[in-house]
């Protein structure tokens, strides 16, 4: 292997600064990608859309596959500043490079694009740019401090094989989100249709909403166990409508208090401080925090109580208070009403709810397998711990097992 610099073999270019008087929540034909669009060390997740109406530099409209670097953070753990991001290939509008977002250009041809990207994602380069980034409330990074980034490459031939079976992974994960994608749109489209005519009852009839907590963070036992436990953060990272996974876990003495105690698999929660009215089912026992509010539906009333809930949205950020964070309340809560589909005369929307919901649950677990694979695999193939045929196995083992 040969080590070099990052700016001995690409350059990084800044984004332009689109005017915020020609920002847009409808739908057009050019959508910003923002740094909420990064993941955590690497990739694109769908993010509240922000679509541009005024003039463009077509030289800041994004292509599919182009090499992006996040240059601004201002999450507390810092966890997507320099994140590496492919464009994705979309049908319905053009993506535009955004300012404090980079982007790879001049690439050498001696370094496969998708290699670099993976390579990316590893800890020894995000500890570089956390250690070196500016800021202490928004922290920043720039591309001459991302170029100055110093690692091993090995040849061209052997950064193609990497990126093709980490690639592999990735593109059985995409497909299965758009897998996600098509049946919640299918089991909105059912439940719009089921709605024609139906009256509305009190959503205090159907369920209640129950308020999260947090155990103590100076006694670390209650933090050291396997039980999910979920942040609005959790619940805003979330790819789709369903919560597979939690960045803290708690301890089963944890939830043992009534407070911190899980709701059951298929409950909702719904976040009710800061960023009010995400809305998530669970696919496993989830605990939460004191800024969410969990309802746990009448038995295989599930995904048409998360659709309800989701419908009424709208009017509890109308009702949300506060200066600094908004805030929703029970009180609020209680006063929704939801259409009266929770009984027995609506059991043939409620079988074909659960069928759609049973594969959107199976195909995010899936890639949660999947997701965990690449990761593994990764820090392996780029040490050369591992071959590339034996992390070819190990691929094949986890996506015919999941």
């Amino acid at each position: 292997m040969t080590t070099i610099r990052l700016g001995e073999v690409a350059k990084i270019k800044h984004g332009f600064a689109f005017k915020s008087q020609y920002f847009t929540e409808e739908k057009g034909s050019y959508m910003l990608l923002t740094p909420g669009n990064f993941q955590p060390r690497g990739g694109y997740r769908p993010h509240k859309p922000k679509y541009f109406a005024g003039p463009i530099p077509m030289e800041f409209v994004l292509n599919p596959s182009e090499l992006l670097l996040l240059m601004t953070d201002l999450s507390r753990g810092i966890d997507t500043l320099g994140s590496p991001l492919l464009v994705p290939s979309t049908s319905d509008y053009s993506l535009l490079h955004n300012q404090r977002i980079g982007k790879i250009t001049n690439l050498s041809p001696e370094v496969n694009k998708t290699w670099l990207y993976y390579r990316l994602q590893l800890a020894d380069y995000h500890d570089y740019i956390v250690g070196t980034s500016t800021g202490s409330t928004v922290h920043h990074t720039s591309p001459s401090t991302i170029s100055e980034f110093s690692f091993e490459i090995p040849d061209l031939k052997a950064q193609k094989k990497i990126a093709k079976v980490l690639g592999a992974l990735d593109d059985k994960i995409n497909a299965n989100n758009r897998i996600v994608d098509c049946t919640l749109e299918l089991q909105r489209a059912h439940w719009l249709k089921a709605l024609v005519g139906v009256p509305s009852i009190d959503l205090s009839e159907i369920t209640s909403p129950v308020l999260g907590g947090t155990p103590k963070r100076s006694d670390e036992a209650l933090w050291e166990g396997t039980n999910l436990w979920a942040s609005v953060a959790d619940m805003t990272k979330a790819s789709h409508s369903h919560l597979v996974d939690t960045a803290e876990k708690i301890s089963d003495d944890a939830i043992q208090t009534r407070r911190f105690s899980p709701l059951p698999t298929g409950a909702i929660l719904m976040s009710a401080r800061g960023t009010v009215g995400r809305i998530v089912s669970t696919t496993k026992p989830t605990s939460f925090n004191q800024s969410a509010y969990g309802f746990v539906p009448p038995e295989g009333y599930g995904p048409a109580l998360r659709l309800a809930l989701s419908d009424v949205v709208a009017e509890l950020k109308a009702k949300s208070y506060g200066s600094v964070f908004s805030t929703i309340t029970k009180h609020q809560i209680n006063e929704c009403t939801v259409p009266d589909v929770f009984n027995p005369q609506f059991d043939e929307l409620h079988t074909l709810l659960n069928t759609l919901e049973s594969r959107i649950i199976a195909a995010e677990l899936e890639n949660q397998a999947l997701a965990r694979t690449r990761d593994e695999l990764l820090p392996l193939l780029m040490s050369g711990r591992i071959t590339v045929g034996e992390a070819e196995d190990v691929a094949d083992e986890a996506a015919s097992e999941s």
